[in-house]
């Protein structure tokens, strides 16, 4: 067996999880659910930081941002609420 075909027969062996992945305007659609870590936010207290959150995709826009003082960057941004405390 080749050093090639060994590394691919390890690699599919491997278990794995599926990932969707949407572009933006889609995520907004479809109401897509992720998890936040609360380290994320600054104004929840240290205790809370370990936790994990719940959050949904409510807005979706195309934002203009400056680069270093040259033309304008168009960037996109996703605008997610909630902060359901997800049981773990």
């Amino acid at each position: 067996m080749s050093a090639k075909s060994s590394k691919q027969s390890k690699q599919t062996a491997l278990p794995c999880e599926v990932v969707k992945k949407y572009p933006g305007p889609e995520q907004v659609q479809l109401s897509v659910v992720i998890e936040v870590p609360g380290r994320w936010f600054n104004a929840i207290p240290a205790y809370e930081k370990a936790k994990t959150f719940l959050a949904t995709a409510v807005q979706y826009s195309i934002c203009h941002q400056l680069g270093n003082g040259r033309n304008a960057v168009k960037t996109e941004a996703i605008r997610f609420q909630g902060g359901i405390l997800q049981v773990e």
